[in-house]
C-alpha cells in the first residue's frame, strides 16, 4: 500500500520541474505548418494552453471547457489541477462514473 501519495503538481515539484513543464512550442508549430486560422476555439481546462496560443499571434475567440466522468480518484486529480495549476473546471458539466 502506498502511504506517500502526491499529485501531478507536487510529483513535479519533488522532481524539479516547474508546476506544469510541458511546452507547447511544437504543437503551436504544427498548427502554422498547416496554415491554421490565427483565430481558435480551443478546447481545454488549462489556461497555460490559451496563453500559449495568444502569445504566439493566436485569438482564442472561444474556450470550450471539458467535461469529465469521474470517480473519487479523479475528483481529487480535478481539485488537484484547479487549486494548483489553476485548471478551470465547469463542476456542472462534471457526472459520477460508473465504477
Amino acid at each position: 500500500m502506498r502511504t506517500n501519495r502526491c499529485d501531478t503538481a507536487d510529483a513535479f515539484m519533488k522532481l524539479g520541474f516547474d508546476l506544469d513543464p510541458r511546452d507547447f512550442r511544437p504543437a503551436i508549430e504544427a498548427l502554422k505548418m498547416l496554415n491554421v486560422s490565427k483565430q481558435i476555439r480551443l478546447m481545454t481546462n488549462n489556461p497555460r494552453k490559451r496563453a500559449a496560443l495568444e502569445d504566439a499571434g493566436y485569438t482564442v475567440v472561444e474556450t470550450v471547457k471539458l467535461a469529465y466522468s469521474v470517480n473519487a480518484r479523479t475528483m481529487d486529480y480535478l481539485k488537484s489541477k484547479e487549486a494548483k495549476l489553476g485548471h478551470s473546471i465547469s463542476w456542472s458539466a462534471v457526472t459520477p462514473a460508473n465504477e
